[in-house]
Parts: structure tokens; sequence; C-alpha cells
């Protein structure tokens, strides 16, 4: 089963960071998950991920693997959950599924319209290329499952505000309203085909 799928039939909002970091080490992508902080300026590091593999000497095996993931304080707690959430994505992806995802999702992102106010929140953080917005897409898609999304459509259609469910979900309001339009689920479909890695 692939992340985004795993996670798109939960109801309990919002999705925890540290579900996510949890399952894949469940899964056996990664021994460790470890978050920093960082004050550094958002607009040159937004967030980050890096490995690092210890082997000790004459030990047989692969080590132990521990995904670090760098995010910067000074942005919005939903922003700071959607870069959390592109990282622990790519932790998920190998090194040859991610040149086909980055393809097919860099097709895609060039074939659709995202909204100028999601884009211009990504431009004011720096993430300025097609492959980062993709990255955005897919973390959106996984932080607000499908299965909720489509449960909550019904009262968005009515009355209730993008507002109240961005509160609910914990995701940018510009984001929320994206992906509560009619468009969203012929791109999520998109998204998930485009091969978010089978687990392990």
């Amino acid at each position: 089963m692939r992340l985004i799928e795993h996670f798109s039939v939960y109801q309990k909002l919002p999705i925890k960071i540290d579900d996510i970091a949890s399952f894949l080490i469940e899964a056996g992508y990664v021994e460790g998950v470890e978050f920093h902080p960082t004050a550094e300026d958002g607009t040159v590091l937004a967030g980050m991920l890096y490995h690092v593999r210890y082997k000790p000497p004459y030990v047989s095996g692969d080590g132990y693997s521990t995904a670090h993931i760098v995010y910067h304080t000074g942005l919005p707690e939903p922003v700071q959950r959607m870069i959390c959430a592109k990282e622990l994505l790519h932790i998920a992806d190998s090194d040859e599924m991610v040149v086909r995802i980055q393809e097919d999702v860099n097709r895609l992102t060039t074939e659709m319209v995202i909204p100028p106010a999601a884009i211009s929140d990504m431009n004011s953080l720096g993430i300025k290329t097609i492959s980062d917005h993709a990255g955005m897409l897919r973390a959106a898609a996984l932080l607000f499952p499908i299965e909720a999304r489509d449960s909550l459509k019904p009262f968005y259609d009515k009355a209730m505000s993008a507002a109240e469910i961005a509160g609910i979900v914990d995701l940018p309001f510009a984001w929320v309203d994206f992906i509560m339009s009619d468009a969203w689920p012929g791109i999520y479909e998109q998204l998930i085909s485009t091969g978010t890695k089978f687990c392990k």
C-alpha cells in the first residue's frame, strides 16, 4: 500500500506528523526519524531531509538509518506541517521512484492550475521550483485524507468555510480552499497514480 493511500481513510483529524513518521519506521523504510527546528532565514531554508546511516565496525547488516528533518520554526504551524510531511514522503521514495514521480508530477503541475494564493505561500518561503510545488501537492494529499475531504464536502458546499476546515485539518487556508474545490479529486487521483512508493 502506498503512503498517501494508507492515510486516505483516516477520519480523525488533523493527521499527526508523528503518526506518519511512526508508520515509516514500522514499514521498515528507516529505523528512526528525528525533527530539528531551526530559526535560520525561512526564505533560504523552509525544510530539508538528510539520512545518516551508522554501522558499527564488524557488525553485519545494513546498520541503523536515521532520517533527520529540519524545519523552520518561524513559519506558521500549518506550513511547518506541510514541510515536514513533504520531507517524510521523500523517505518512502526509492531512487528510481524519485525520478519517475518527479517526471510524472512535473507534468501534472504544468497541466493544472495551482491557486495563486497557494503558490504565493510557497514562493514567499523560497519554495520556487516545480519539484517543491509537486512535493507540497503530495504533502497536502497526505495531510488531508481524501475520505475526510469527501465527508466534509457537503458541509463546505452549504455553509462551512475553508477557514473552519483549515482549523480542523491544521493546513494553510489557501490549500484547504484548493482541496475542497471540485478539481481536487481528479488531481488527487493523478497524484496517486504517480506511484508514491509501495510500502515494504
